[in-house]
């Protein structure tokens, strides 16, 4: 069809097709492109592009490399820029997309959450540009092209399957298996980019703020520019110009973090404390349930139910932490509350004295009397001492004796344990006593990050291991609670005993319904035919 058709067709719609759009050149045009639709969405109230950004993208392109690797600062506008970059693709790139096939603008991050994030901002772009679109699996797809914007997680499973025309693959460096914590970056790129091989002017970046000096971003940005790519560094404020380097330092006067999340400097050893002190003082002044007192207040209240009465709503849990000798005994009892909200009821420590060891009798008995008023009965421990604890237990009254529930802590249950209670701070969901054991002991769990993926350890100090952390873990954790009291294991003739109880108490349960409902039970009915 004859080009100029094309436009003066265009120009009585009000649209520009993409066939009009095409000049000679794939790299002049996606430039123009992005230009263009800046000018339209600053106009609309958008940010324009930051000088460094626009110089970076053009020096890009006319290099003619496939892949851009971004080390830029936090909130240094790489969501913002690199979105209309993508939409400036599907908008005037050169991709010829056969029939019965769709070219992808990916979006990639650790999550499909995050990359989300970026799908509402491209369809922002989208609308602010009054081009339109249509829902489509994973995202959203163009009406008069065959390319779709989709987001995927950061898998090898995720990110195979489509033909690219570009891809941006967001906050590379904080990529993590969801299984095992290491950073999945250098086969998930090894998976992607086979998406864009049928598609000759596709291309990639790897964008993000750094985070250690052990993982594939950091490895491709230091290859600097080569045939195959194309490399721009940029703190925060040199990539936004909006905001100013004082005003990073005011946000995070930790130097060292400051360093990597604005300076975008990154780290050989990365390694902080999984809770910051804001969080875990937000936890303690936001608590809004105290501990039940051992007695009742109200002496109609009987034991092990005023806790539900004084506490409505709540399902509480109590998990220990066993020790002799080197590290504090603690005990935690927890509640979730009707909102989901998570309150460390109870914190109860016994420390060994040098040369005098707990007697574990001494503090089971304990720890029955503090769990009573919940109504508990059970209590959450690891797997390292509770075949020794229950011969112990054997040995105690029956009425004053706990029930353990053991639940391995594991590398990766601690990861899950650990992790749920940072989202619970973070979320201001997670309520914590005001003790200063309790604050020290929060703070004493350490986050690392190696080329092997996450590990967890506990701060040793003061003769403690941050004791209360692994219980206080345990106890907020969803999978806690409700925990039942194991059956009772009977021997034979113990079980024929409670058999034949249940069947004499079933009988006098009918025989007392018969006389309410003047009718005799089944086994004292005459059968049919039988003489009197």
């Amino acid at each position: 069809m004859n080009l100029g058709i094309l436009v003066e067709v265009d120009a009585i719609l009000g649209t520009v097709s993409p066939t009009a759009r095409r000049g000679p050149s794939h790299v002049e045009d996606v430039l123009r492109g992005y230009d263009e639709i800046d000018r339209k969405l600053v106009a609309q109230g958008f940010p324009p592009t930051s000088p460094w950004w626009r110089e970076t993208i053009g020096r890009w392109y006319r290099a003619g490399r496939k892949q851009l690797v971004a080390r830029v600062g936090r909130r240094g506008g790489k969501s913002s820029t690199l979105s209309r970059l993508g939409v400036a693709e599907a908008l005037y790139g050169h991709h010829d997309v056969p029939p019965g096939d769709t070219g992808t603008v990916a979006v990639v991050s650790t999550r499909k959450k995050e990359a989300g994030k970026r799908l509402a901002t491209i369809k922002a772009i989208l609308d602010g540009l009054g081009v339109p679109y249509k829902p489509c699996d994973e995202g959203v797809a163009l009406l008069d092209r065959r390319i779709a914007f989709c987001v995927y997680a950061a898998s090898i499973q995720g990110v195979s399957g489509f033909t690219s025309v570009f891809v941006f693959c967001d906050e590379v460096s904080k990529w993590r298996d969801a299984d095992t914590g290491v950073n999945p970056a250098t086969e998930v790129l090894a998976s992607l980019r086979p998406t864009m091989k049928t598609q000759p002017h596709a291309r990639i970046v790897l964008s993000s703020s750094p985070f250690s000096t052990l993982d594939a971003h950091y490895d491709a940005f230091e290859r600097g520019d080569d045939d195959r790519q194309v490399v721009g560094y940029a703190p925060s404020w040199i990539a936004n110009p909006t905001i100013t380097e004082a005003e990073t330092i005011a946000e995070e006067p930790d130097e060292r973090v400051w360093a990597r999340e604005y300076k975008a400097v990154p780290q050989a050893e990365v390694e902080f404390s999984l809770l910051t002190e804001e969080q875990v003082d937000r936890a303690a002044a936001g608590r809004t349930a105290a501990a039940i007192p051992a007695k009742p207040a109200d002496p109609k209240l009987c034991e092990g139910a005023w806790a539900k009465r004084l506490l409505p709503g709540y399902r509480f849990t109590a998990t220990m932490d066993p020790a002799t000798r080197t590290n504090a005994w603690t005990l935690i009892v927890a509640g979730k509350g009707p909102s989901g909200r998570r309150e460390v009821l109870l914190a109860r420590d016994w420390v060994p004295r040098k040369g005098a060891p707990l007697v574990p009798h001494v503090v089971l008995a304990e720890i029955y009397d503090l769990i009573a008023p919940y109504g508990l009965r059970c209590v959450v421990t690891d797997q390292k001492a509770t075949d020794y604890l229950d011969s112990i237990l054997a040995l105690m009254p029956r009425e004053k004796r706990i029930v353990l529930l053991e639940e391995p802590w594991t590398n990766d249950t601690k990861r899950d344990g650990y992790e749920h209670l940072l989202k619970l701070a973070q979320s201001d969901m997670l309520g914590v006593p005001a003790q200063k054991q309790v604050k020290a002991d929060l703070l004493g769990i350490v986050k690392r990050v190696t080329r092997n993926g996450v590990t967890y350890d506990l701060i040793e100090r003061d003769g403690r291991h941050a004791d209360y952390a692994p219980a206080i873990a345990h106890a907020v954790a969803d999978a806690r609670y409700a925990g039942k009291i194991p059956e009772e294991q009977l021997d034979d003739d113990a079980r024929v005993a409670a058999q034949k109880a249940k069947f004499l108490a079933d009988r006098h349960k009918e025989r007392e319904r018969a006389k309410r409902m003047g009718q005799l039970p089944v086994t004292h009915r005459r059968m049919p035919g039988l003489p009197r």
